[in-house]
């Protein structure tokens, strides 16, 4: 008897009703909406069967891994998304076997992790500050983009998601909370002060000027759309191109982690801060071996001879 094989989004939106009942995040959804489009229209996999087959799946990513040029960090991130949708069909009963375990993930490089010095920092505030971008709107959003990455260190997801409503007055001070893009939704609150406070208030003035009046927070100057994850990059490239050094979104949460540590906070506070939900996370983020190697030179070097 010939087997049956269901396209593989037959139970995409109860999966995504269960998901975020159960306190999974929108980000989770999206990205593994993306995989799974990826694999559908780019790799023939258009069955549930067909993608629970690990011979049929590994040859697909590994051949998207070379056509895209991917890191080994990225397919796991798409493996990861597949297993996610494939645990559930499991759990549900809607494959009796879930074969994707059987796929290892690559091995990933260790790669020097970049943290922003405190002088690249001032260079960047100073250049988005003073650069002349093309409308006031861009220029007062791209402004409020960057304090709020350097004072809160959160993802561009998290960025790109936030909405009006997530900026409120509670006891007199203005508040900001975002939703922790791998701690099912849990909420981080940030109390606004200072250049965030003022930078935040001169955007949502312009916004007003302009007549946008959009549900998210940080909206494309181009059309009527929110600014995407992709467009964030985008901005933080350009910053890259004319400062003469990388600026990425993980640079400036690992300097915002390299500060607070700087500064005394424990890991356990700086995780909580950045939204980590392992510890193990928060100390790879933290550019600890300046003080230390700096400390343990002056310590060990008093038992050196000197040359004459």
């Amino acid at each position: 008897m010939e087997e049956v094989k269901r396209d593989l989004f037959t139970y995409w939106d109860q999966f995504v009703d269960e998901y975020m009942a159960m306190g999974g995040s929108e980000a989770t959804i999206r990205r593994v909406k993306l995989t799974l489009n990826l694999i559908y229209k780019e790799s023939g996999i258009e069955t549930i069967e067909d993608c629970n087959s690990p011979i049929i799946l590994r040859s697909k990513l590994i051949t998207l891994m070379k056509d895209r040029d991917w890191t080994e960090v990225t397919y796991n991130t798409h493996l990861k998304s597949i297993k996610a949708y494939f645990n559930w069909l499991y759990d549900y009963e809607y494959v009796e076997v879930n074969n994707i375990g059987k796929i290892r993930k690559a091995k990933e490089k260790n790669k020097e992790q970049r943290t922003l010095t405190q002088s690249q920092v001032d260079a960047l505030v100073n250049y988005v500050s003073r650069h002349n971008f093309p409308s006031r709107l861009g220029y007062s959003r791209n402004v409020f983009l960057v304090n709020l990455a350097l004072s809160t260190g959160a993802r561009t997801s998290e960025i790109s998601a936030l909405k009006c409503k997530d900026v409120y007055m509670e006891g007199g001070s203005l508040k900001i909370v975002i939703k922790g893009k791998k701690q099912k939704g849990r909420p981080r609150y940030y109390k606004m002060k200072g250049a965030l406070k003022h930078s935040y208030e001169m955007y949502m003035k312009c916004r007003r000027e302009y007549g946008r009046e959009e549900e998210l927070l940080f909206i494309s100057c181009s059309d009527s759309n929110g600014l995407t994850t992709r467009g964030i990059q985008a901005f933080f490239t350009r910053c890259s191109k004319a400062l003469g050094f990388s600026v990425t979104n993980y640079s400036i949460r690992r300097y915002v982690a390299t500060k607070l540590d700087k500064e005394g906070f424990n890991l356990k506070k700086i995780g909580d801060f950045l939204g980590h939900t392992r510890l193990s996370t928060t100390q790879r983020y933290i550019e600890r071996s300046a003080s230390l190697t700096e400390d343990g030179i002056d310590m060990l070097g008093k038992n050196l001879k000197k040359l004459d």
